[in-house]
């Protein structure tokens, strides 16, 4: 099913009722192909641009229901609300939607380190992604980025929370001004967290630490300080099997 919504067009499962989102704005960008279940849609009101995270359509990439998404995206409604940090995208407000329910974040002008629907795993190291030029910025500035990214998982530490499924399509880079941001904790969980899914526990292969393959395992402190050492490893050079390899034995060292 083809969707217009003012200036853009995107694929459904089905139709849906979109009508609250044009109270919230002309939508100029929409991101369909999430496999959560959520739809991202950039929206425009008296030149303030907005960011919003919609749940309760059917995404053609989503193999779930609509009420398991809108349940997800309910319980990362109240992690944004508590957690807060200048490195994080702000949330502004939960929308109650007449069939599902929407989540107001403000608009960065960034990109992702991780565009799946741009480019593939591999299409990552073509020069036009932003992953691409983001390995090639001056040493410099990938340590302030690095930074901002360290102290942000330091103060989700500090506050009792784990960062599940945190991977570089979490961080956004804006390479104008050199700005790092992250922009989904959607999994995040309070510590002690326990692994209930065994292997399909949430994450990306590339970042998961070996506690999120086994089921009844801890989720905690081990799992940040393995988490933010993927991301550097990842964001400093090509991801090899053998360095995660040796990731692994590091991790089994200092557990």
């Amino acid at each position: 099913m083809n969707i217009k919504l003012d200036n853009v067009t995107f694929d459904l499962k089905e139709n849906h009722d979109f009508s609250w989102l044009h109270k919230l704005g002309n939508v100029f960008r929409v991101y369909y192909n999430q496999d959560s279940g959520n739809l991202l849609f950039g929206v425009e009101k008296d030149h303030v641009k907005k960011f919003i995270k919609y749940a309760g359509a059917r995404p053609i990439e989503y193999e779930g229901t609509p009420e398991d998404a809108v349940c997800r995206l309910k319980e990362a409604i109240v992690i944004y609300e508590n957690i807060k940090h200048p490195n994080l995208l702000q949330f502004q407000q939960a929308i109650q939607c007449p069939h599902g329910v929407a989540a107001m974040f403000e608009w960065f002008d960034g990109r992702g380190m991780h565009e799946a629907w741009t480019f593939s795993q591999c299409g990552k190291l073509e020069p036009e992604s932003p992953y691409y030029q983001y390995l090639h910025l001056p040493i410099e500035k990938r340590l302030q980025s690095i930074n901002a990214i360290f102290e942000f998982l330091t103060y989700v530490e500090w506050i009792g929370y784990v960062a599940v499924d945190f991977y570089d399509g979490s961080i956004m880079y804006n390479f104008e001004h050199d700005i790092t941001k992250i922009c989904d904790i959607d999994s995040f969980r309070r510590k002690p967290a326990i692994n209930v899914m065994g292997e399909k526990f949430w994450g990306s292969k590339r970042f998961k630490a070996p506690e999120e393959y086994i089921l009844g395992a801890k989720i905690d402190a081990d799992t940040n300080v393995f988490t933010l050492g993927a991301i550097i490893l990842h964001l400093y050079g090509n991801y090899t099997d053998s360095e995660v390899a040796q990731m692994y034995r590091y991790n089994a060292f200092f557990a």
